[in-house]
């Protein structure tokens, strides 16, 4: 059972709101910075026609720690936030590192984007939309209406059952405008550790000498890192891109040669 609120206020509101988890039906602008220190405004994502499902929480919230791993499989599911659905969480009052343990105990670690209460305007964006339970998951529509104020019990099949009616469809996670693999220069992508932290070695084969390029991406689609390696030879290839100074999360990894591109893979930084 979720955590409710203990006020009298919140009981008697609970107890006539029904389903109704928040109390408004039109959603209301936020601002705010993930753990990872990416910025996400609502009403940009909303008019870029995006579906946005919001994971209103708290990390010391157990019902919470439950649902976290199923959000994800919904954010993977649909594209890692490239597709029509982007995910993402707002904590109510917890710093970035109690944020970052509670997806590390949770499952959800290198997942969907979530804003700490305290650190990342969480809590103010929370507190607009006036939940009467922890977790409350809502889906809000690209014309601002909130049109699921309560998904509960929370799954990705229940998920799945809401979010096909209305045209959303599954799909890899990837990273937008990108080429299909190409098989004449690149065989057998491997990345390896995964997840990752300081250094990651990237293993692939080459069917004939080119200029290689990694580039690894990050959820939004903004290039984090670029590594020229020259031009290497046909056969098997190892690889080695430093990574100390990127933040923890979610990155998409992809070979260029030739103006040809590899398939995107995932790769998580813990």
């Amino acid at each position: 059972m979720r955590h409710f609120f203990t006020s009298i206020t919140a009981l008697l509101l609970l107890a006539t709101a029904g389903r109704a988890q928040v109390g408004i039906t039109t959603a209301p602008d936020f601002v705010v910075t993930d753990i990872h220190g990416e910025q996400h405004n609502l009403y940009q994502l909303l008019d870029e026609g995006k579906y946005v499902m919001i994971d209103l929480y708290a990390y010391w919230c157990g019902p919470c720690c439950q649902t976290a791993p199923e959000i994800r499989k919904v954010y993977e599911n649909y594209g890692c936030n490239s597709g029509e659905l982007f995910v993402i969480g707002l904590e109510a009052d917890g710093t970035i590192q109690q944020c970052e343990t509670f997806e590390e105990n949770c499952g959800s670690a290198g997942g969907y984007p979530v804003a700490s209460g305290l650190q990342g305007g969480g809590s103010p964006a929370v507190d607009a939309f006036a939940p009467l339970a922890f977790p409350t998951i809502i889906l809000v529509a690209p014309d601002r209406a909130i049109i699921q104020q309560d998904i509960w019990p929370f799954s990705s099949a229940i998920a799945d059952n809401i979010l096909a009616p209305l045209g959303l469809q599954k799909m890899e996670c990837t990273v937008s405008g990108t080429q299909a693999l190409a098989p004449e220069f690149f065989g057998d992508v491997r990345l390896t550790p995964n997840p990752f932290d300081g250094r990651l070695s990237v293993g692939f084969e080459m069917e004939e000498a080119a200029p290689v390029e990694i580039a690894l991406t990050n959820t939004l689609g903004q290039v984090v890192l670029r590594q020229q390696q020259g031009v290497l030879p046909a056969g098997r290839q190892q690889l080695w891109v430093e990574t100390a100074g990127l933040p923890k999360g979610l990155y998409f990894v992809q070979l260029k040669a030739g103006g040809k591109y590899s398939r995107a893979l995932r790769a998580t930084k813990g």
